[in-house]
């Protein structure tokens, strides 16, 4: 609501920097739908086997969908969607690091838990993952997760999305 008025109303996001005194409604009833897992498309894939310059077969591979606890796939993609980009054919970054000291207890203790998070789905796909101190990025390998991280927007860039099918949860 306006500051001053008495009852709520919805406004526009894009019409909220041009008021102040704006104050937000914090016990709305939110009406979604609940669901305790998400599953990440598997897909095939084939390619061309090239062997000192000449095709050798064409070779197929079958990437399984992978199902991943809501709670959890949802803290990912923020995570994704903020600091994240997708690197080379198979990597997702997510870039984060903490300076040790006093000032920095809270960076460290958001890259710890983004740590954790990442960890975990890394273990939900059987996938390998690391953090890389030179440029203090968390890296996922992972060929699914990447397939469907690119369709989000591949890069820090401003356009990336949430799936429309996440946005009534």
């Amino acid at each position: 609501r306006l500051h001053g008025k008495t009852e709520f109303e919805l406004i526009p996001a894009n019409e909220l920097h041009e008021r102040k005194g704006v104050e937000y409604k914090r016990d709305a009833l939110w009406i979604g739908e609940e669901r305790d897992t998400f599953v990440l498309p598997g897909f095939d894939l084939s390619y061309k086997h090239v062997y000192f310059g000449r095709t050798e077969k064409i070779k197929k591979r079958n990437f399984k969908d992978a199902f991943i606890p809501m709670d959890l796939w949802l803290e990912f993609l923020g995570y994704w969607i903020s600091e994240g980009a997708c690197l080379n054919s198979s990597q997702i970054q997510i870039a984060q690091h903490w300076e040790d000291g006093i000032r920095e207890k809270g960076k460290k203790e958001k890259c710890l838990k983004i740590q954790a998070c990442v960890e975990k789905i890394a273990n939900c796909l059987g996938a390998p993952w690391y953090y890389r101190n030179d440029s203090h990025q968390f890296i996922i390998t992972s060929k699914v997760l990447w397939s469907y991280c690119k369709q989000l927007g591949k890069s820090r860039q401003h356009n990336k999305f949430i799936p429309e099918d996440l946005l009534d949860l």
